[in-house]
């Protein structure tokens, strides 16, 4: 039988019970400034032991070394906190290290009694740092009970016992300093509970732009599909060849919305505006529609060419599914697509995903969607126009 590692030995014996983590004391990783800087603090009582000639030398050792656990005890909490992580409050009772969290009480205490019996007040000094672990270590309405009780009794433990005037002093300016901490606490909830929103609210905007791209992929690809395959069935008896090359383009198409679902859903591109042309001249030309253009296609910026991309083939959806066309027009302007249809008009009908998607990829691109029935003079009942700055 092998025996364990030092590793595996040192594992063992600080399981995260209390008695073993009361016995074995960790230093776990760098030491948090932002949350030990305070410790500066303690200058004054330690130096109050030293030079005072109202301690003895007993009274010296016992106060110095009460001091020394406790900053001991507190850098060693905050070391086992998670400071690294997004949310260091807790939530529930569930949340809480108890072996932690009374080992830690228990040094402190200990160390509480020393400065009491050597120092007398100055065990005030530590009520600030204490209230610090407890807010961060329980739920926070156990902290803020805990902070108040001890807050309160303090100040009233003065009055009682008729402390000197700096005792009272350090009592309340003590008391302000675990309010303060109170307030900085509830400051880093606030912050952490924004952060969180904003989170959701990204996931949720991405989830809603994944879903807007698929649909838009989809519903032009699975439209010209359906038209290419009608074609190829009644194509079938009367011309093999053309229906086997009406067939080979649903292939095509199918892989090619695949590859753009995939790339879709990575997020590794958007669609480009000639791949899209080509679809589109393919897609009208399946459904028996005129297509004519207008402008030259690479008068579209670079930075406009994903939007104007998903609005042609939105666009062009659209009409082949609603419109009943027989011809068809893309407009290409600097800052503009025009796309126009002579079907039956657009109502607020068929206005759904597709239309409010491209709407909001205008806006977020700084454009506008604008939808146009142009009346009887016009040779085209819907126009539909892009701009973008």
């Amino acid at each position: 039988m092998s025996l364990p590692t030092s590793a595996s030995r040192e594992e063992h014996t600080c399981e995260p019970t209390v008695l073993r983590e009361f016995l074995c004391w960790r230093m776990v990783g760098p030491i948090h400034w932002d949350a030990n800087i305070w410790l500066v603090l303690f200058i004054l009582p330690g130096a109050t032991f030293i030079v005072s000639d109202t301690y003895s030398l007993t009274q010296r050792i016992v106060g110095l070394a009460g001091l020394a656990l406790f900053i001991a005890a507190y850098v060693r909490h905050c070391q086992h906190m998670p400071w690294d992580s997004r949310d260091v409050t807790v939530k529930s009772m569930s949340d809480v290290n108890m072996p932690l969290m009374v080992t830690s009480l228990v040094y402190q205490l200990i160390a509480a009694i020393a400065v009491a019996w050597a120092g007398g007040w100055w065990v005030l000094w530590l009520m600030p740092f204490v209230v610090a672990i407890v807010l961060y270590s329980f739920p926070i309405w156990w902290g803020m009970t805990f902070t108040i009780v001890m807050t309160s009794g303090a100040i009233a433990a003065t009055f009682l016992f008729h402390a000197p005037e700096w005792v009272v002093y350090t009592a309340i300016g003590c008391s302000s300093s675990c309010f303060a901490i109170t307030l900085g606490f509830f400051g880093n909830t606030l912050r952490e509970r924004e952060q969180l929103r904003e989170r959701q609210e990204t996931l949720a905007n991405q989830r809603e732009a994944i879903s807007r791209d698929i649909h838009d992929i989809l519903g032009h690809s699975l439209t010209t599909l359906t038209l290419k395959t009608e074609v190829a069935k009644k194509l079938t008896r009367v011309d093999p060849v053309a229906a086997e090359r009406e067939l080979d383009d649903v292939l095509t198409i199918a892989r090619r919305a695949l590859a753009d679902v995939r790339s879709t859903v990575t997020q590794l591109r958007s669609p480009d505006l000639a791949s899209q042309m080509a679809a589109t001249r393919t897609a009208a030309q399946a459904a028996g529609i005129t297509l004519t253009t207008v402008g030259d296609p690479r008068s579209i910026s670079n930075a406009h060419e994903p939007v104007m991309s998903w609005a042609l083939r939105e666009t062009t959806t659209n009409v082949l599914r609603h419109s009943h066309a027989q011809a068809l027009e893309v407009e290409y302007q600097p800052g503009l697509l025009r796309v126009s249809d002579n079907g039956c008009g657009m109502d607020s009908a068929i206005r759904g995903n597709g239309l409010t998607g491209l709407a909001e990829r205008c806006q977020a691109a700084g454009g506008s969607l604008r939808v146009i029935s142009p009346g009887d003079d016009s040779p085209w009942s819907t126009i539909v126009e892009v701009r973008l700055p």
